[in-house]
């Protein structure tokens, strides 16, 4: 046993007359150790020294009586050694409770309370038990991703994770209706050809609003 161990001695071991007026247990302190197994233990009623040999004591365990509260604090001090260095190796955090063990987490959480906002104002999502869920429909994940836009701007994304949808299972094909290099380049020599002026535009929420083949 190291230095600082908690015992416990059951006065009960060394007859009725030692026992006698005691505690049926007396706790205290490994302080030092000696020869042949001999152990100096406080007492912690007394704070008195005294010799024995292991043999007599016993360890304590320690349960510790956890709420919801020490629990929390626990997780949250286990994640703040964790991620200690990860301010300066990781730019952005990679969930929420990431987030909150920054030094700029209040800058985080306004960022995730403002996209929630916008899913909740434009009703964008429906919540609905398991047991209405179809049989037939695909389960996937909702993804965290967290920036830093180029004004300074927090900003973070809810992501439908559909990499986990199966081709040939899930969908037959995908297509995307994007513009091409050619077609962008053609669509500014005509803008400076005819002096216009472009105008270009940030749309802050986008949600998919087309019909899916398969309910998701």
């Amino acid at each position: 046993m190291p230095r600082g161990t908690r015992v416990v001695l059951d006065t009960a071991r060394f007859g009725e007359d030692y026992a006698k007026g005691k505690p049926s247990k007396e706790y205290g302190t490994l302080v030092k150790k000696g020869l042949a197994g001999k152990l100096f233990i406080r007492w912690d009623n007394d704070d008195s020294v005294t010799q024995l040999h292991w043999t007599h004591l016993e360890p304590v365990v320690v349960v510790e009586k956890f709420t919801v509260h020490t629990l929390i604090a626990t997780i949250v001090r286990g994640v703040e050694l964790q991620y200690a260095r990860s301010e300066t190796s990781q730019p952005f955090p990679r969930s929420f409770f990431e987030c909150l063990v920054r030094s700029d987490w209040r800058m985080w959480v306004e960022a995730v309370r403002k996209e929630m906002r916008g899913w909740d104002e434009n009703e964008a999502y429906r919540e609905v038990s398991m047991s209405t869920v179809p049989h037939d429909a695909a389960l996937i994940l909702i993804v965290e991703l967290y920036s830093i836009k180029r004004c300074g701007r927090y900003k973070y994304w809810q992501i439908a994770y559909g990499i986990l949808l199966r081709k040939g299972i899930d969908y037959k094909f995908t297509f995307s209706t994007t513009t091409g290099a050619d077609a962008f380049r053609w669509f500014l020599s005509v803008a400076c050809a005819c002096g216009k002026m472009i105008r270009g535009l940030d749309i802050s929420t986008v949600y998919l609003t087309a019909d899916q083949r398969i309910p998701l």
